[in-house]
């Protein structure tokens, strides 16, 4: 029997017509992927600092570029307006203070860029075994957890294992750091929470992976790490 071409499609010969099998492969291989964590999960972000001080002390272009683009929209719209020297005063003041304000970032750097840029010090050092390095950056009571069933490893335990992993079966063709976020959870305590890709030696294949630092500052104002947690790492099923 011919089929009316005007007639709406059956359903159950639709959804196991061929073409209609294979438009749903691909909407598929993500949550196969995601189920067996070949994509890598996103853990929640850590929360936002403040917009102003963010703006002012670790943002050194965005202000500047703000208020100069700022001091020509208002020389533009004063000259319109026939008041050359009010157009002429912004013209001057807008890059005085995007000069000021870029300065100002410069020479300030807050509790946040510090965990940071330790954070970049410690991924780096770990990935090169470079414990010399590492090591001051750990408070002696350091833990570091690979959830659910990883294993748990004291300072000294994380200090001796790193130069057999990193010269042995763990050696790394590179490691690129990717998202790397910090936020303060009291005078003395904050997080950074950093995504790190590496590629083996012995694959060749990037690996992906998040981790969640918690550092402390002690009497002479440095900061150590004291915990070290595994959000997510490819191959593993767990991520929190």
């Amino acid at each position: 029997r011919t089929p009316n071409p005007l007639s709406p499609p059956d359903p159950q010969r639709s959804l196991h017509h061929p073409s209609t099998r294979l438009a749903l492969v691909p909407s598929a291989v993500p949550i196969i992927l995601a189920q067996f964590q070949l994509i890598a999960p996103r853990p929640a972000p850590l929360p936002e600092p403040p917009l102003l001080e963010s703006l002012l002390f670790e943002r050194p272009f965005l202000l500047p570029i703000i208020l100069a683009i700022l001091g020509i929209v208002l020389f533009m719209a004063l000259r319109r307006l026939d008041h050359p020297r009010a157009a002429l005063a912004a013209l001057i003041i807008a890059p005085a203070l995007a000069l000021a304000a870029h300065l100002t970032s410069r020479a300030i750097t807050t509790p946040r860029e510090t965990v940071a840029n330790l954070t970049r010090t410690l991924i780096s050092a770990a990935t090169a075994a470079d414990t010399a390095t590492l090591a001051p950056l750990l408070r002696s009571d350091l833990l570091l957890t690979i959830p659910p069933s990883g294993p748990s490893l004291s300072r000294q335990a994380l200090l001796d294992r790193i130069p057999a992993d990193m010269s042995g079966p763990y050696r790394l063709r590179s490691h690129t750091i990717g998202t790397l976020a910090a936020t303060l959870d009291g005078p003395d305590t904050a997080r950074s929470q950093v995504q790190l890709t590496v590629v083996p030696e012995a694959t060749g294949f990037p690996h992906e992976s998040w981790w969640l630092i918690t550092w402390t500052r002690d009497s002479t104002n440095s900061w150590s790490a004291r915990q070290i947690t595994a959000q997510h790492i490819d191959g593993l099923s767990s991520s929190r």
